[in-house]
């Protein structure tokens, strides 16, 4: 008979849906952008599956309950390594991620330092696991999951929350700021990713800094807030054509990818006063965002571009969306496909 309490069946169930979720979504996205070859959301794919094997000792333990109906044992209090170490990772991907994304000149610099401090993180935990965290056993045995504590004035607890702000306010208002001077899509899929980053890592924050002060909050809700997160992460990442009727009910298939941001479906037809509007207004023509500084302007239409659009096409179609002359002369052309479609909206490859 099973004499788990109410308390570590809800510390369990939440533990392995947390676990499970981020194993299965992490895989499914890692899985379909290897298939449109989009590198960073395959990165954050993986983030996704190590962030969930943060509780992955935990549902160890409750498995074990269920099974034996005794805990996991804990020889050298390996089950703080195995529930902490995955938390520099978070923050490294997650840093690489954010770095590509808003300040691509500083990445390396950036990621290797946080690389530098992962490495001091994880030996500081290896070596001395038993000194880092305090252990308090059901009594009896198996009637709640193993409680893990972090020593206060141990250093994988200060670099642990220090983990915990640097991701909260690089990511999540990081890409909230990114969103307010963005327009169209990638002005959604800022808004997503910063929520994404707010709910995962604000949650434990205000948990553990409400248990400073002797209000407890609930585990279940305060983990199915960070398992949400995982979502927005997605449609933050996740391709995103946007496509427009036409008279003809016909789009093309050619996709444009701005940083890691799959985009619109390239329009059929592009006006002269939808180039003039763009071009006045300084909007880049395929991704809708401003253009502050560097630009391309196409030499014969005068169409305007980011320069990152203008990099990506040129490194697809190479031409120009509206006279279709192509963005790098010493580059071949590749006429994009057109796709017809019938009232059933079925897509057909025009012969």
């Amino acid at each position: 008979m099973i004499l788990l309490s109410p308390e570590g069946w809800g510390n369990g169930l939440s533990a392995t849906f947390g676990f499970i979720f981020g194993l299965v979504l992490g895989v499914w996205i890692v899985i379909k952008a290897r298939k449109v070859k989009a590198k960073l959301l395959t990165f954050m794919g993986l983030n996704i599956i190590v962030a969930g094997f943060g509780w992955v000792g935990i549902t160890l333990d409750f498995l074990s309950i269920l099974i034996t109906n005794n805990n996991l044992p804990n020889p050298g209090g390996w089950m703080g390594i195995i529930n902490t170490m995955w938390a520099p990772l978070v923050l490294l991907i997650s840093l690489y991620i954010g770095t590509e994304l808003m300040i691509p000149k500083l990445k390396k610099y950036i990621v290797a330092s946080f690389l530098i401090i992962t490495v001091i993180f994880e030996l500081f935990l290896f070596i001395n696991p038993l000194g880092t965290f305090v252990f308090e056993d059901p009594i009896p045995p198996g009637s709640n999951l193993i409680l893990i504590y972090t020593v206060t004035n141990s250093p994988i607890n200060l670099l642990f929350y220090s983990f915990q702000f640097i991701g909260f306010f690089f990511c999540g208002f990081g890409y909230l700021i990114k969103c307010f001077k963005s327009i169209g899509v990638i002005k959604r899929k800022f808004l997503s990713l910063s929520i994404g980053y707010l709910l995962f890592l604000g949650s434990p924050i205000f948990s553990g800094l409400m248990s400073r002060t002797g209000i407890s909050i609930p585990i279940v809700p305060s983990r199915l807030i960070m398992a949400s997160g995982f979502l927005f992460f997605y449609f933050g990442l996740r391709e995103a054509p946007a496509e427009k009727k036409k008279k003809e009910h016909y789009v093309t298939e050619v996709k444009v990818e701005e940083s890691l941001f799959r985009l619109y479906e390239r329009p059929l037809q592009i006006s002269e006063e939808e180039v003039i509007f763009h071009r006045d207004r300084k909007i880049c023509l395929v991704c809708k965002g401003s253009v502050i500084r560097v630009s391309y302007i196409c030499p014969k239409c005068n169409a305007l571009y980011c320069l990152n659009c203008s990099e990506v096409l040129s490194n697809q179609e190479n031409m120009c969306w509206v006279c279709n002359e192509p963005l790098d002369e010493s580059k071949p052309t590749r006429p994009h496909k057109i796709v017809y479609k019938d009232i059933n909206g079925l897509k057909k490859k025009a012969e």
